[in-house]
């Protein structure tokens, strides 16, 4: 069986990007949440934490029976 290099870097990348998502969520869920706003260039970029209750940019937000029947 030959191991195609494409599908393995793919997978790679894919494992990887999956493992930066949840420790951004962990890190803004611990810290940022905790702390309220953290400046990391000032005047220029700010984390601040926030919650999307709803589906996309926050549409049917409060809606959770759509979800549910989803």
């Amino acid at each position: 069986m030959r191991i195609n290099k494409h599908k393995v870097v793919s997978l790679f990348l894919c494992v990887l990007l999956v493992a930066v998502d949840i420790a951004t969520k962990y890190y803004a869920k611990t810290i940022v949440k905790t702390q309220g706003k953290i400046t990391v260039i000032p005047n220029i970029l700010d984390f601040e934490y926030s919650e999307n209750t709803g589906m996309a940019f926050g549409l049917a937000q409060n809606s959770r029976w759509i979800f549910m029947s989803l």
